[in-house]
């Protein structure tokens, strides 16, 4: 899941020369008896959490088409909640939560929120981890809980027989971002040796096969230059070596702010670049679209995905069919594309304003799932079993 960006402009992290390991208990702690300092999306306090009369899925992951977990919220935006399904979301059983849910307007980087989550990534029937911003980690299928030193995680990503971490940090933080890597099934991280970026802004991660591609999101206001435009690095040996790629994005274009690589094709890459120029509601913005087939050696123009909404997340399910979700103060919205990116028509909004998407993925040409809005109570997770051309929300309880 990607974070969205007014809430997460920076992040704190614990950095570690070396490994890490984490602690290993044999159960998740007791849920704290503490009231949770709420805040608005003003950052205003709430004495209260808000209510919410039925499930409100945050978060969504499968490894197949009838197994999967749900993280969210039930009795209130703060009272986490964790579903299971073993025959694709007919049915729901609860397991007991890794960690407090990061709900609805807090702020990730306030450290009364350091251990909370809000998304999650399932690798097969066992192992598993929640995240964003603390880390949690599970070896028995989300029974059971493991909380790792790793902290203020942003981003995660599989590729072969590893896992990726983006971490960030806040202004008083000195120590820079940086990528994770992990090992399938292991519960110690080791910091990668990753080009150096020299700024502030929010890295961005995607991964297929043996290729994984890293990129420092560019400015997205008026004014750019060819080095506000982003920057992009490709590795194909697990983030040991990494190659720099030009981003695509002409200055006037704005900077380059999603990528995605395609399932099943580690070098066909998709880059979208965001101008930002309308105002504060992304009601009427510009997006173009850019398309590699050798890992961002070389790039082609393809026709712009939307005219409205700022862009949250990416898929491409290796088939042709490209997904994008976008957030603006009218819509959120899911567009989708049936020819790689020639031609694109609006699927649906999810019914949210600014209210975030989540989990974004396919696992192969016809099924993948996403949760829309993530932010709020309309909260929906949506299933598609033809490749991305209808959605269907799933009932959980």
């Amino acid at each position: 899941m990607r974070l969205p960006r007014r809430l997460v402009a920076v992040l704190a992290v614990v950095v570690v020369s070396g490994c890490t390991t984490a602690h290993r208990p044999t159960a998740s702690p007791a849920p704290s008896a503490r009231p949770n300092p709420l805040v608005d999306v003003y950052g205003k306090p709430i004495a209260t959490p808000p209510r919410v009369d039925r499930f409100q899925p945050a978060a969504l992951s499968f490894v197949s088409q009838r197994r999967g977990w749900v993280l969210g919220a039930v009795g209130c935006y703060a009272c986490a909640a964790l579903r299971t399904t073993t025959d694709g979301g007919a049915t729901w059983s609860s397991l007991r939560p890794p960690a407090e849910l990061l709900y609805y307007g807090a702020r990730p980087q306030d450290p009364r929120f350091g251990d909370s989550v809000s998304d999650l990534l399932f690798v097969d029937e066992t192992v598993g981890y929640a995240f964003g911003p603390g880390l949690e980690f599970t070896r028995d299928g989300g029974r059971t809980w493991t909380t790792s030193r790793l902290h203020q995680v942003g981003r995660l990503v599989r590729a072969k027989r590893d896992v990726y971490a983006v971490v960030t940090r806040t202004a008083t933080d000195p120590t820079p971002a940086g990528v994770w890597r992990s090992s399938i099934g292991s519960d110690a991280w080791r910091q990668l040796p990753v080009p150096a970026t020299g700024t502030r802004r929010a890295l961005a991660l995607a991964a297929e096969g043996p290729t994984i591609a890293l990129l420092e999101e560019g400015a997205v206001g008026p004014g750019n230059t060819v080095d506000d435009v982003g920057r992009l690095w490709i590795s194909t040996d697990r983030g040991d070596h990494w190659t720099h790629r030009t981003v695509p994005c002409r200055p006037d274009e704005g900077g380059a702010t999603v990528i995605s690589i395609a399932l099943g094709h580690a070098r066909n890459v998709l880059l979208d670049c965001f101008d930002h120029l309308q105002s504060s509601q992304q009601i009427d913005t510009q997006h173009h679209l850019y398309g590699s087939s050798d890992a961002g050696a070389t790039w082609v123009r393809l026709a712009d995905p939307t005219r409205h909404g700022a862009p949250a997340l990416m898929a491409d399910n290796g088939a042709g069919r490209v997904v994008i979700t976008t957030e603006s103060g009218e819509a959120d919205t899911l567009v989708t594309s049936a020819d790689g990116g020639r031609h694109w028509t609006s699927a649906f909004s999810s019914g949210g304003s600014f209210s975030g998407w989540s989990d974004l993925r396919f696992l192969n040409e016809s099924f993948g799932f996403v949760v829309g809005p993530a932010r709020e109570a309309q909260a929906r997770a949506y299933r598609t079993t033809d490749g991305g051309r209808t959605w269907i929300p799933f009932v959980i309880r």
